[in-house]
């Protein structure tokens, strides 16, 4: 990955390396994903969390990168597929990159404010974003950390008794059992 530019001040060949840039990052993620399909979801996903629009959820994604809302969707909520290859894969590369014997990981729960209550394991629970109990969903996040950068490496998302407790709730959401 090799371009720096100022910030406000992107050329049109600026935006056409960082395209490329991003294009070689993704290759060796999409390799190990498998099917083609999976392949431009996972590219159209990605570069819709990168990308500019206010909401990062499926549905102005899926209109931000031009691909179908509901086989984004079923990629994204549903699809039966492995993602520890695509961890492994990225822990290998922040090990390469980053990788110090001073380096140390960082675990540490972050909740998501949430308006509705169908997104998997929102609740009303405290919230320290917003000092208080609210309706959100909250998550562990395992990062590095080394005098070269840091990165995120793993999550898990924290699911509540009530959702634990409702065998219902969980099938309609996909959650699985273990």
């Amino acid at each position: 990955m090799g371009v720096t530019v100022d910030v406000g001040r992107l050329s049109v060949s600026d935006v056409e390396c960082l395209a490329e840039d991003f294009a070689e990052f993704m290759k060796p993620y999409l390799e190990v994903v498998g099917w083609s399909t999976r392949e431009k979801q996972l590219s159209a996903f990605v570069g819709g969390l990168l990308g500019g629009t206010e909401r990062k959820s499926v549905e102005p994604i899926a209109l931000a990168q031009g691909v179908d809302r509901q086989q984004l969707q079923y990629f994204v909520g549903v699809s039966p597929w492995d993602h520890r290859p695509l961890l492994g894969q990225l822990q290998g590369e922040v090990s390469e990159e980053l990788g110090d014997a001073e380096g140390v990981l960082v675990l540490d729960g972050s909740a998501m404010p949430k308006k509705g209550t169908e997104s998997v394991g929102v609740a009303r629970q405290w919230c320290g974003r917003l000092g208080k109990q609210e309706n959100c969903q909250v998550g562990v996040f395992l990062a590095y950390a080394s005098s070269g950068g840091h990165a995120l490496l793993d999550r898990r998302l924290y699911l509540p008794e009530d959702w634990v407790d409702d065998p219902v709730r969980r099938r309609e959401c996909h959650v699985p059992r273990t």
